[in-house]
């Protein structure tokens, strides 16, 4: 029992408490109590004073909890990890945002296809956090799964790509956005999914608008934008509208520029989508900044603003402050 106990403990590899180390061992509690009071008195486990009742054991070094993990076998390994993931979960149903990342890792040792999810929720909740480069690395390990688990599930591998292109865009990690473009095209002209191949060349367009290459960012834009109109995608067709009035005013081809982003905003009200709405005004009030016009500029950086402000977009409303 001892045994079990402290296998548990080194497999979670985190200050735990009594109820935890029972749903990962299995013990009972008499069992899962004589083995913690044995453990502490061999010297293996330390009491926490003043830690909540989660963190109230953990042990003396993690020397000892190396070993113990290393001692045990891949069976071993793999069943404990699973119990770790949903005792987690079992444990946190209040809050289980809380434990999002180790139970994301706790699946991913075991190999189980949960994986995934919870990887993709870790990265999710970091992005909210502007942990860019946390999250990044959460894609990186979620697609690493699916290459070894399900290389054929291409419909996965680009969602999950197109979130950590998004996280080094953020970043100006442009070298490695490049590549994950590259294969955001590649895998969307695979699946032969229309949606997906008008998302890739937006994403290929602001990257190549980015790295000043206007014409074949226009020409990825265009492309995106009859893919939109031919699906009737509103909303999609509004996005690639916004994006092509962003190349046009980085080319300083402002007149192009207000006619797109101006046939965006129509097509964004129309739908009621707010979030698309003031990104499109703060577009056109940088336009109008660029063309010398500080009264109409400032007006519309004011609607942004007060759209971004109904939102709770902090990092929006920073960036059209700013402007």
């Amino acid at each position: 029992e001892p045994r079990r106990a402290l296998a548990a403990g080194a497999v979670l590899a985190r200050p735990f408490g009594l109820l935890l180390l029972r749903r990962v061992s299995g013990l009972t509690e008499l069992q899962a109590l004589d083995a913690t009071e044995a453990a502490l008195k061999q010297g293996f486990l330390d009491e926490r004073p003043g830690s909540p009742p989660r963190q109230s054991l953990a042990f003396h070094h993690p020397y000892f909890q190396r070993v113990i993990y290393d001692d045990l076998s891949t069976v071993q390994r793999y069943a404990l990890h699973r119990r770790a993931a949903r005792a987690l979960l079992e444990s946190h149903r209040a809050r289980p945002k809380a434990v999002t990342q180790e139970v994301a890792y706790h699946f991913e040792q075991c190999g189980d296809p949960e994986a995934v999810t919870y990887l993709t929720q870790a990265a999710e909740e970091a992005e909210g956090l502007y942990a860019y480069r946390q999250a990044t690395e959460l894609y990186s390990r979620a697609l690493r799964f699916v290459d070894a688990e399900g290389p054929d599930d291409l419909e996965r591998r680009f969602d999950l790509l197109l979130g950590r292109e998004a996280m080094l865009d953020r970043q100006g990690r442009r070298a490695e956005q490049a590549s994950d473009v590259e294969e955001l095209v590649r895998l969307a002209t695979a699946i032969q999914d229309p949606d997906r191949l008008a998302i890739a060349n937006v994403r290929q367009a602001g990257f190549l608008g980015y790295t000043g290459q206007y014409p074949e960012a226009r020409r990825a834009g265009e492309r995106a934008l009859a893919l939109y109109r031919s699906t009737g995608d509103a909303w999609g067709e509004a996005q690639a509208l916004r994006e092509l009035g962003f190349l046009h005013w980085s080319a300083e081809d402002y007149g192009a520029a207000l006619i797109y982003v101006r046939d965006a905003l129509r097509l964004h009200r129309r739908q009621g989508e707010v979030e698309g709405e003031a990104t499109a005004l703060h577009n056109l009030a940088e336009i109008h900044r660029s063309l010398g016009s500080p009264r109409q500029a400032v007006a519309q950086y004011e609607a942004a603003l007060n759209l971004y402000w109904a939102r709770q977009d902090q990092r929006r409303q920073a960036l059209t402050l700013y402007g």
